[in-house]
């Protein structure tokens, strides 16, 4: 058993956050599977960077599949600058945000350190703006145009 295995029980139960000094990365996705598993809460871990928030993120992944990984990338652009964000860096910072705002269940976020210095929206832009449409489902054109309307669209 990993050491840092054996103090976490104590410092869950205070609710204290755990700071992990270089840990090897496998250790890492082990120990915060093992969190999520044991107390059914959801673990949030800050990486010092997007390599390793990938190679702790495909850990999860193998190590724990049944439990879900979303992860929260730094922005790729400053603020105030002429280029528009990486689109798939957008959608993932939009589909976390939003399934973050629906429920909190046992689940590891995985974010950088950049990430977590970020300015993040309101909960309740995502939890009340959202529209799904799920395949072999029948669209509700109606209901589609009344909330595209009340985020500003026009039909034209």
């Amino acid at each position: 058993m990993h050491p840092l295995k054996q103090q976490l029980p104590a410092a869950i139960a205070r609710g204290e956050s755990w700071q992990f000094e270089r840990a090897i990365l496998s250790s890492y996705a082990e120990i915060l599977a093992s969190i999520v598993s044991q107390y059914t809460k959801p673990v949030i871990a800050v990486l010092p960077n997007d390599k390793e928030l990938q190679i702790v993120e495909a850990l999860c992944a193998f190590i724990a599949p049944d439990i879900e990984v979303l992860t929260l990338p730094a922005w790729d652009t400053l603020p105030y600058d002429r280029v528009s964000p990486n689109a798939h860096i957008l959608s993932q910072r939009v589909a976390t945000l939003s399934a973050l705002s629906q429920n909190i269940k046992p689940l590891i976020l995985l974010t950088t350190v950049n990430a977590a210095s970020q300015y993040l929206p309101p909960a309740s832009l995502f939890r009340h703006n959202h529209f799904s449409i799920s395949p072999n489902t029948v669209l509700n054109r109606e209901a589609l145009q009344n909330f595209l309307s009340g985020q500003g669209y026009q039909r034209v």
